[in-house]
């Protein structure tokens, strides 16, 4: 099951965030805003053994996802994995169609 929530709040840094949870593990992440040169996102995952973290990087993620489209139609990095290319437009239409179908029901009212 997925819960979306959205709000703007009144002060200028935008927050991006995304969390997961499920019985035996949470993940979270923190993404920058697409507009700003502000380096990369952070990401957690927690479980009741371990917590593995990935710290902001220098770099900006946006950045190098447009250096590494480059590369690949330059020829000098393999184009995506078709079938989870696949993979992943199911699971997003599979949480699209779940939001639309809460929403059509009258969930959270």
């Amino acid at each position: 099951m997925v819960d979306m929530f959205a709000f703007m709040h009144g002060h200028w840094r935008p927050e991006w965030t995304l969390s997961a949870t499920a019985s035996d593990w949470q993940a979270h992440a923190e993404f920058t805003p697409s507009f700003v040169m502000a380096g990369s996102g952070q990401a957690s995952f927690a479980t009741p053994a371990q917590v593995i973290s990935q710290p902001p990087l220098a770099e900006n993620g946006y950045a190098g996802e447009w250096r590494a489209i480059a590369a690949m139609m330059r020829g000098e990095a393999p184009p995506p994995d078709l079938d989870e290319i696949v993979q992943d437009f199911t699971f997003a239409l599979a949480i699209a169609e779940q939001a639309s179908t809460m929403i059509e029901e009258g969930a959270g009212q």
